[in-house]
């Protein structure tokens, strides 16, 4: 993974804008990998969730439209995506970010289906 992205960082053309942009696609799919695009890159690494607070605004308003879906796949995904992504979104405390992303991923443990 650290060698990816000392690759990603050293080509100019690359910017984590573009992937913030995915987010807000319409099809939800391609904002769904978008986000497991960003979260990969954000994952345990403090100097990269920097970065990609400088390539634009990730708004949690964004996430509640999985978070709050009757597919439960939408859902694990975006739980884990607010709980890794947090500390950069915007629009809410990152603590009250994360404990919905937790209280999510719970509650699909728990699920019967």
């Amino acid at each position: 993974k650290q060698w990816y992205q000392r690759r990603v960082r050293g080509k100019e053309k690359f910017g984590f804008n573009e992937l913030i942009e995915l987010l807000y696609c319409a099809d939800r799919a391609v904002s769904l990998g978008a986000g497991r695009a960003l979260t990969t890159f954000a994952y345990n690494n403090i100097p990269t969730q920097k970065d990609i607070v400088k390539g634009g605004d990730i708004q949690y308003e964004q996430f509640i439209r999985f978070l709050d879906s009757d597919d439960e796949h939408e859902q694990g995904n975006a739980a884990f995506q607010v709980i890794i992504l947090a500390r950069v979104m915007t629009g809410e405390d990152h603590v009250v970010i994360m404990a919905r992303g937790i209280e999510t991923l719970h509650a699909l443990l728990h699920s019967e289906s």
